[in-house]
């Protein structure tokens, strides 16, 4: 048998496209596959068993055909990349996990395909990835992002699958277990000091750490909701769990907040740690969550991750957070608000007047969902200016507002 050359035909996104082979003077499948290198499109390397840790590098031997997927489409990945294929003998949930193993400069990133083409990309990320799947072929397809000068930042990887059946997956919670706030609903935030449970609202908002159980218990015996705030996007040097963080993943401070900094909400450990906050809001009895420091990618992180894995991220955490019955809030981040309200169940804003952008919040009104909204002022004595100059303000209507000083103690001037 002679070996071919196999040339490709491009079609769908562009250059990120489905590759159709073609085998020249009437060669048959079989001289096609042969001429293929593992690790290729047209030769995926098989995966026999999960679970499976497998490692590769995309430079060298890795093809280019690749530049952009359906689930990413704004997303260069005109570097080199490796396919997997793995077949799953019935439905159930599949995770694909990455690190890089070693170096400065590498990013890679990980796609899932149903089929060899870019447009059949239904999940993707960073860090991981994860979806229903099967029975059948599902392609794991690990691709190099190419910066807007043309730098490609391949190199070395690590590569962990699993697979959960469905017959053996807990089941989600019915979704009328879920809390879901309406518009109107009344609310207390209060992140610092002593609880004052005096003050007659639907729901308190406070801070899953500082709080003890038996305060949240007695609210609940007061017929309230418990919405427990943890930062999700920062580390906090106070904070118990503080020295999980891997040092790696930490980066720039927080401008105005000593002893916080940005996290790389792409590292395996940082959601780790984050599911661990998680499952601490369902030990201690919060109705849900409120995630901060969400909206890292508009920011001078230290890190290079963008607005796909943002999403990527807060979907990762509101997955977590239903799985476990929590209702959970996306908290400010307004400009990912179109994406992510189906995603998230009520939604936080600061200082929208402020900055011009409260109609941003308005999805969640016409969803039916809570928009709970704050502004700030320095002093006390200026809370009943504060609400004559914004309270009529049209833009916020619907809003469940609030004036509040900066430090979020009980002190607070209600909008009727």
């Amino acid at each position: 048998m002679r070996t071919v050359n196999v040339p490709l035909m491009m079609v769908g996104l562009g250059s990120a496209c489905a590759p159709t082979y073609v085998a020249p003077d009437g060669a048959d499948a079989r001289q096609v596959q042969a001429a293929c290198s593992p690790g290729t499109s047209c030769a995926p390397i098989e995966v026999p068993s999960l679970p499976a840790t497998l490692r590769g590098d995309t430079r060298g031997g890795a093809e280019s055909l690749v530049d952009r997927y359906a689930c990413a489409p704004t997303t260069n990945e005109s570097g080199n990349e490796s396919w997997y294929a793995v077949d799953l003998p019935v439905r159930g949930e599949f995770t694909a996990r990455l690190d890089e193993v070693a170096g400065d400069g590498i990013d890679v990133d990980v796609h899932l395909l149903t089929q060899l083409d870019a447009d059949s990309c239904f999940a993707r990320g960073h860090a991981a990835a994860s979806g229903v799947g099967g029975p059948g072929t599902l392609y794991v397809v690990v691709d190099t992002w190419t910066s807007s000068g043309g730098a490609s930042a391949s190199g070395p990887y690590t590569l962990w699958l699993d697979f959960e059946p469905e017959s053996s997956a807990p089941p989600s919670p019915a979704p009328s277990a879920i809390w879901i706030p309406g518009p109107g609903t009344t609310w207390q935030w209060q992140l610092t000091g002593s609880i004052d449970r005096s003050v007659e609202v639907d729901v308190y908002d406070v801070d899953l750490f500082d709080v003890p159980a038996s305060t949240l218990t007695t609210l609940h015996d007061d017929g309230r909701k418990v919405i427990c705030y943890f930062s999700a996007g920062s580390h906090e040097n106070w904070r118990p769990d503080a020295g999980e963080f891997p040092s790696g993943a930490i980066g720039e401070p927080l401008d105005g907040w000593p002893g916080e900094r940005w996290v790389d909400v792409r590292n395996p450990t940082i959601r780790s740690i984050m599911t661990d906050r998680l499952d601490l809001a369902v030990a201690k009895g919060c109705d849900a969550v409120e995630p901060d420091n969400v909206d890292g990618y508009t920011q001078d992180d230290g890190f290079s991750f963008g607005r796909a894995d943002q999403v990527e991220y807060l979907r990762y955490l509101s997955a977590a957070a239903h799985a476990r019955g929590l209702s959970i809030g996306l908290k400010n981040a307004t400009d990912l608000v179109p994406e992510l309200v189906d995603d998230f169940d009520w939604a936080l804003n600061e200082e929208c007047l402020a900055y011009a952008e409260c109609a941003t919040e308005r999805p969640f009104l016409n969803a039916g969902k809570a928009v709970f909204h704050v502004e700030y002022v320095d002093d006390r004595s200026e809370g009943q200016a504060k609400a004559t100059q914004i309270c009529s303000a049209p833009s916020r209507a619907g809003f469940s507002t609030l004036i509040k000083t900066w430090d979020l103690d009980a002190w607070r001037v209600t909008c009727p």
